[in-house]
């Protein structure tokens, strides 16, 4: 029986949720994900772990921030000037913003997480997902040929 091997392409379907339960990505309500492994589409851990599989294989796995998104990095939060900003509009908490000309340690990109006056925000450079332990659950639907 024929399993998957780096440089195959897949349909894949795959739930991802948090330790906690709390789904982030699913492919369930729609048709599988496409992907060739080996090329990055997915994080490395899980293309690692479809490897080996056949089509019908089920498969759940537990991946460790190392292997997901990185720990959360307090240094990668960081104040800046509003003039700093790329945005055109009114910063809010929440809003992704580009920071030109970033100061040392402090990222290009981040999410604003509060406000600090009228003169400054607290942005965060992390992963969304940086810090969380993730869990998969795999199924090889076919190959793509």
């Amino acid at each position: 029986m024929r399993t998957a091997q780096m440089g195959d392409g897949v349909r894949l379907h795959y739930f991802c949720r948090r330790q906690d339960g709390s789904p982030v990505e699913s492919t369930l309500q729609g048709p599988p994900a496409e992907i060739t492994l080996g090329e990055g589409m997915l994080l490395e851990a899980v293309e690692q772990a479809v490897v080996g599989m056949a089509p019908g294989d089920r498969r759940t796995i537990t991946l460790t921030p190392a292997d997901a998104f990185g720990p959360y990095r307090e240094e990668a939060v960081c104040e800046v000037p509003r003039a700093k900003l790329s945005e055109h509009v009114e910063p809010q908490p929440g809003m992704l913003v580009q920071v030109t000309a970033p100061g040392k340690g402090c990222p290009s990109q981040g999410v604003i997480v509060e406000l600090i006056g009228d003169h400054a925000v607290r942005i965060d450079g992390n992963d969304p997902l940086a810090g969380e332990t993730l869990v998969y659950e795999l199924h090889c639907v076919d190959f793509v040929d």
